[in-house]
């Protein structure tokens, strides 16, 4: 397995705060991304202002296209993970 290609994601939902999300950015790995509805200054969160007035994420099964588009976003500007 190559470490430097292993993704990992997480997302602010169950009662996620804010000091899980700045734990999950403290985690030791190279591509790592955690969906969230709160614009918190970390290099790993990836602020969906849609779900910004619900105070966590969405369904991510009911809002697939959504969490999609922005994880294909964040894959071919901020990692070394090819789409293809």
């Amino acid at each position: 397995m190559n470490l430097n290609k292993l993704l990992v994601i997480g997302m602010e939902q169950n009662l996620c705060k804010v000091e899980d999300i700045q734990a999950f950015d403290a985690l030791p790995l190279k591509n790592k991304f955690i969906f969230t509805s709160k614009d918190i200054p970390t290099e790993s969160n990836v602020f969906m202002n849609k779900f910004a007035k619900a105070g966590e994420m969405g369904d991510p099964y009911r809002k697939g296209h959504v969490f999609y588009r922005y994880l294909t976003q964040q894959l071919t500007t901020k990692t070394n993970i090819s789409m293809k």
